[in-house]
């Protein structure tokens, strides 16, 4: 009963994160799924990733590779179970990993997230900025 219970829910999430996507990938903004989850021009982001790679993106905040590491490290955790998601960022392999480092890999992965954030847009004004936050923080 539990596994089917675990089925039922996976694709009733499965459905909200298709409808989700679709909606962040005609606006270019993050559109909520539950909790602090996020779908974001195609991508499965939680609220704090989100925030933080706005603020690199359109701010050029400088993050540090500790930041980084510990953002990817709780996201690959958290989203383990997305795998099978396009909308699942992964930049990680594992010979890679032993081969070139796991701060490395947090960079290459944090600059992934930033260029799924921005998309096409090359400028965008400090208003928008400004409301997407207010979207993350609601």
């Amino acid at each position: 009963m539990k596994k089917l219970t675990m089925n039922l829910m996976q694709q009733h999430l499965d459905i909200d994160f298709h409808s989700a996507d679709l909606i962040s990938e005609l606006s270019g903004k993050p559109v909520h799924i539950q909790d602090d989850l996020f779908a974001w021009n195609g991508m499965l982001i939680d609220r704090a990733t989100a925030i933080v790679a706005l603020l690199k993106v359109y701010n050029q905040i400088p993050i540090s590779d500790s930041i980084k590491l510990n953002s990817s490290r709780k996201y690959l955790e958290r989203f383990k179970h997305f795998e099978h998601l396009p909308m699942y960022v992964n930049v990680y392999d594992t010979m890679e990993v032993t081969i070139v480092g796991a701060e490395t890999m947090a960079r290459i992965w944090f600059n992934k997230v930033c260029k799924i954030i921005k998309g096409n847009v090359t400028e965008m004004p400090k208003d928008v900025i400004k409301q997407i936050l207010v979207t993350l923080h609601s």
